[in-house]
């Protein structure tokens, strides 16, 4: 079986909108985002849901 995949490799998060672009790779189960360090880098505060 061959699979080809389409995968664009240069992708840069400059604000919280731009995560969409990562959607169908972390779908795909390609991609894992550390969440916690993107939030610390777009000066993002996340709320724990306490």
């Amino acid at each position: 079986m061959i699979i080809t995949l389409s995968i664009n490799n240069s992708l840069r998060v400059d604000s919280l909108t731009d995560l969409n672009k990562l959607m169908p790779l972390m779908k795909e189960g390609v991609l894992k985002l550390n969440k916690s360090k993107i939030a610390r880098e777009l000066d993002v505060r996340v709320q724990n849901g306490r």
